[in-house]
């Protein structure tokens, strides 16, 4: 898209970023892994950059999780992309029940896994970092590695990424 911020790009009346929070409308904290346009996302939330102590040369949204969890006041943390704004509105409850306060959680869209919509128990911190400090990025290869239950839906396009300006039609 050009090199913009895609979570702030104009979605259907307000930035992709907003759709996100608005979809879960019952989390205690909104935190933001950002690295640029800081000012746009501190309005929105608590903001948190990809630095994470001990963790040398790491990129990626593993990082960003890390960070997300460090920080976080809970004792789980509610991971979505700022790029899908098309997330049902129940979202967030349905994947609380999924794991019953006791499990790591992924949304299963009725087709495939989305690997970074999950709720992730701050407990799986360590094992993250030990990930991470490994040499290890892959996302999906982390999931493997947890004890994870999946959430089901069934509307794949609720979980779409906007990538291009094609999509935003």
């Amino acid at each position: 898209m050009g090199g913009v911020d895609k979570p702030l790009v104009i979605y259907e009346g307000k930035s992709m970023v907003d759709h996100v929070i608005a979809s879960a409308p019952g989390v205690a904290e909104v935190i933001i892994s950002a690295n640029r346009s800081l000012d746009a996302y501190t309005t929105r939330g608590r903001v948190v950059g990809d630095e994470v102590a001990d963790v040398a040369d790491a990129e990626g949204p593993l990082v960003g999780i890390l960070a997300g969890m460090e920080q976080c006041r809970t004792p789980w943390l509610l991971v979505a992309p700022g790029d899908t704004p098309r997330l049902p509105r129940n979202w967030a409850e349905r994947m609380a029940e999924a794991g019953a306060g006791l499990k790591n959680v992924v949304a299963h869209d009725g087709e495939r896994q989305q690997h970074l919509h999950l709720l992730l128990s701050k407990n799986t911190a360590a094992h993250l970092r030990a990930y991470l400090q490994a040499g290890h990025h892959e996302v999906y290869r982390w999931l493997e590695s947890l004890d994870v239950t999946q959430a089901e839906f069934t509307n794949p396009a609720a979980f779409t990424n906007i990538n291009s300006e094609a999509d935003l039609r």
